[in-house]
Order: structure tokens, then C-alpha cells, then sequence
């Protein structure tokens, strides 16, 4: 369980980038993790954002992320924030009643996260014409 949660006495003033790379928020933490941009924040083999391998992890997931995590802090480390790994550390007390309420949410947005076609017109510019095509889209909930 989690209750875990990082104090600014614990943290750096801020998140160091060096090179391809993002230090360690937590106070006097070295480790380095790889820096987290738009085309790495998807895992190309399951689909899944950060927030959706949270929800719910799979082996690949577990694997792609963990090339962001600081695994002594259980930190994801991202160029402007970290993510718990256990999402039960940001709550400041975890009870039957947060327990539902996370539950819902993870639920709301394992459903959202997920790969979805839509049939969409594209229309030439300045009319109202236009042809129908295909589009694979996948929501993301928090962006570098």
C-alpha cells in the first residue's frame, strides 16, 4: 500500500535534464532515467500511455515504462513532473472510501485510453466538400 508521498524537504528546487536524460527529483538521489517526449510517452507495442500502463499494467508496459522509473524512489521521472508508481501515494490517506473513488476513475480512463477509429470528413479548405477517411487516435491525459 501506498502513503509514500514525497515532501519539498525530500525534492529537489527542480528537475534536472542532462542530455537524453532526467535526474532523480528526491534529494540526493543520482539516478538517471530516460528523458520522456512525445514520441516515447505511448508504448508502440501495447498503445498504453503512462497513465494507462498505472491503471493497469501489463508485462510490456511494465518493461517500456520502466525505462522512466527511479526504482529506489518508485518514481516515473518526466522532463516537467514524476508519477508515482503506485498511484495510492499522491492520495494523503487511502481508506474503503478513496479506494472507490480511484477505482472509478482508473475504470473511466483504462476506457478512454484506448485506442479508438473514427470515420471523419475532410473537407477542402474554404468548402463544404470533402472526402470520408479513417483515423486511429488514442487520448492521452497529461502531455510533456
Amino acid at each position: 500500500m501506498g502513503l509514500n508521498m514525497y515532501g519539498a524537504e525530500e525534492l529537489k528546487g527542480r528537475i534536472e535534464l542532462k542530455g537524453d536524460a532526467v535526474v532523480c527529483p528526491v534529494v540526493g538521489c543520482r539516478t538517471r532515467v530516460r528523458k520522456m517526449t512525445d514520441e516515447t510517452a505511448v508504448c508502440e507495442e501495447t498503445g498504453k500511455s503512462l497513465d494507462a500502463h498505472l491503471g493497469m499494467p501489463t508485462t510490456r508496459s511494465r518493461e517500456y515504462f520502466g525505462q522512466f522509473l527511479c526504482r529506489e524512489h518508485g518514481i516515473y521521472i518526466t522532463p516537467s513532473t514524476f508519477i508515482y508508481r503506485d498511484l495510492r501515494d499522491s492520495l494523503v490517506w487511502y481508506d474503503d472510501v478513496d479506494r472507490g473513488l480511484i477505482e472509478g476513475i482508473l475504470s473511466a480512463k483504462r476506457m478512454r485510453a484506448q485506442p479508438t477509429t473514427r470515420i471523419v470528413k475532410m473537407l477542402s479548405p474554404g468548402t463544404l466538400s470533402g472526402s470520408w477517411t479513417s483515423t486511429a487516435s488514442c487520448q492521452c491525459f497529461w502531455k510533456n
